[in-house]
């Protein structure tokens, strides 16, 4: 089920709960404090964080379904900085990408990986 979208009144429930969230009094007191019924603070309370759940959750199934980026270690030099390794003969292809990041695929990577590495490294740059 899709979260709801944010409407006026969940707003101001959720500042209502921040406010609660530091006043240090209980959900009865703040309630009663600010004149709302006790069943209904605390049924927001539970609202807002069922609602942030759902939206969390909608945001991962969006994620996963645009192909989601696993990350990987990446270390990106200047092209003036000196090689710390050799230079390596058994590369296969190098992938020079806009804005100057370059990658080196090593003949025993795979494609997923190859595709994983691009992906991140895009995404970052």
């Amino acid at each position: 089920m899709a979260a709801p979208k944010l409407t006026e009144k969940e707003r101001h429930f959720r500042s209502l709960i921040a406010e609660r969230e530091t006043s240090g009094l209980s959900l009865a007191r703040f309630a009663r404090s600010r004149g709302i019924p006790e069943g209904t603070f605390s049924w927001w309370c539970a609202e807002v964080r069922r609602r942030d759940e759902l939206r969390r959750a909608e945001k991962s199934d969006e994620a996963s379904r645009a192909g989601a980026i696993s990350f990987v270690p990446v270390r990106i030099v200047a092209d003036d900085a000196p090689p710390t390794t050799a230079p390596r003969a058994s590369s296969r292809f190098e992938v020079i990408l806009p804005g100057g990041a370059r990658v080196r695929v090593p003949e025993s990577a795979d494609e997923e990986s190859v595709a994983r590495v691009l992906r991140a490294v895009v995404a970052t740059c």
